[in-house]
């Protein structure tokens, strides 16, 4: 769909619920959040046309950079901080927006915005401050999301998909505090934590000197 970016591109593709694809895209997807459906009476290459004009966005202190507005939780996390006038740009000719809302691995519910008013014709889409700042809340989570659908399929994470996250992201904030930083060196240590407590072993203390990027 976009050139220069065909590995990791979204596939656009028009679809309607009696199609085969449909019960695919809404039954077998939504777990690994790759799919987000649009509604619009648009053709086709216009509502490419406006997608393409996203992938690439002026951002607040940081000049352009690819826009990632088809993963799922940008929707969940963005939307929210949109303006008013941001959030028409954003939607152009898509009259309503809908995505899964995937924890841990397991689908919980689909989530989705719909709209009325009549198509907005963008000149450029900016993300501010507040935008970027839900960005960084939605890499957070899907940091924490990721590496509790590891640790569940593992057998190292027990409970409902919200409280294996939940769970995740306060170990996570508790190592943070106590220096650890680098998110592999975060990670590592974590899933230490969890094979020893699956053991029946106290956690393994935060040896400093021996996590590189852990200032003693």
């Amino acid at each position: 769909m976009y050139q220069g970016l065909n590995e990791v591109s979204p596939v656009l593709c028009a679809i309607e619920p009696e199609d085969a694809l449909w019960q695919l895209l809404v039954n077998e997807w939504p777990q690994q959040q790759a799919v987000v459906l649009l509604r619009s009476t648009c053709d086709l290459s216009e509502l490419q046309h406006h997608l393409a004009r996203l992938i690439s966005v002026e951002a607040a202190g940081s000049g352009r950079c690819d826009f990632r507005f088809y993963e799922p939780a940008i929707a969940e996390f963005l939307f929210p901080a949109l303006t008013p006038a941001q959030f028409e740009q954003m939607l152009g000719p898509v009259s309503a927006w809908v995505w899964p809302w995937a924890l841990s691995g397991t689908l919980v519910e689909w989530h989705g915005i719909t709209r009325a008013k009549a198509p907005v014709l963008m000149d450029r889409f900016i993300l501010d401050g507040g935008a970027m700042q839900a960005l960084a809340r939605m890499t957070r989570h899907n940091q924490y999301n990721r590496l509790a659908k590891q640790l569940f399929t593992q057998g190292l994470l027990t409970g409902e998909p919200q409280q294996r996250v939940d769970q995740i992201a306060r170990r996570c904030e508790q190592l943070e505090r106590q220096g650890v930083k680098q998110i592999k060196v975060l990670e590592n240590h974590l899933v230490q934590q969890l094979q020893h407590e699956a053991h029946g072993d106290v956690s393994p203390a935060l040896a400093k000197e021996s996590l590189p990027g852990v200032q003693p």
